[in-house]
């Protein structure tokens, strides 16, 4: 009788370890529902540059109280053509920074940064466009 009321004894505790520690968590509903928290992504970067000087671009992305994973990709396109500037970072929570090649064309500039999550994380991709303008007295 005793190995039998020890027997269930230990089967229900067993029992209870598992449903205590095998509970529904963040990473199980994040590995359910990929791509589903949103990002923002911000470009810090100056109004006005001298012509053949370089621009430092720093692009910082936010998702709550949490620090998304993954790439960040910034372009700076002149709108009139004659300059066009790619580099690929990645980024793991804390504010990147890039710097360009010197700028020869004077004019209008667009920047676009674009973070792309890991495949399956549950972050979601986002994207901003900033302007600036490349002058002769900055």
């Amino acid at each position: 009788m005793k190995k039998i009321i020890s027997g269930l004894i230990a089967t229900l505790m067993v029992a209870g370890a598992l449903v205590a520690f095998t509970g529904v968590g963040a990473a199980n509903a994040n590995a359910r529902y990929p791509h589903s928290v949103p990002t923002s992504t911000r470009i810090h970067a100056p109004n006005h540059v001298k012509v053949r000087h370089t621009i430092r671009v720093c692009v910082n992305v936010t998702s709550g109280n949490t620090n998304p994973k993954g790439n960040v990709t910034v372009r700076i396109v002149r709108g009139n053509g004659g300059y066009k500037w790619v580099r690929t970072k990645a980024y793991h929570g804390h504010r990147v920074c890039f710097r360009s090649t010197k700028l020869h064309p004077r004019g209008a500039y667009d920047i676009r940064a674009a973070y792309n999550a890991r495949p399956g994380s549950k972050w979601k991709d986002s994207d901003n466009r900033d302007q600036f303008r490349a002058t002769r007295r900055g």
